[in-house]
């Protein structure tokens, strides 16, 4: 618990030193991560969304997932089917 009460007090005075540096970082994350949860909530893409909203990693997960996992197709093939419901063609 000690090393727990030292390491958010280093991390208390290094924002107190760079304002600055961490106002850029808190925009960085914010802006990727708005960015990643519209692109997950827009695809439909629940387990991601959540993924992206609970998790903070300095703004990785949300550029891995911009970038890389938002274009992979995940889940089933969809079926498409005629008039007569005959299964044309699977996507």
């Amino acid at each position: 618990m000690n090393q727990l009460v030292q390491a958010t007090e280093q991390f208390d005075s290094w924002l107190k030193a760079n304002p600055v540096l961490a106002g850029i970082f808190l925009v960085w994350v914010m802006t990727w991560k708005g960015l990643a949860l519209w692109k997950a909530a827009k695809k439909n893409q629940i387990p991601w969304f959540v993924a992206i909203l609970i998790i903070n990693i300095g703004g990785i997960l949300e550029i891995l997932y911009f970038f890389i996992f938002s274009e992979k197709k995940f889940g089933k093939k969809k079926e498409i089917f005629n008039e007569e419901n005959k299964k044309i063609d699977s996507q």
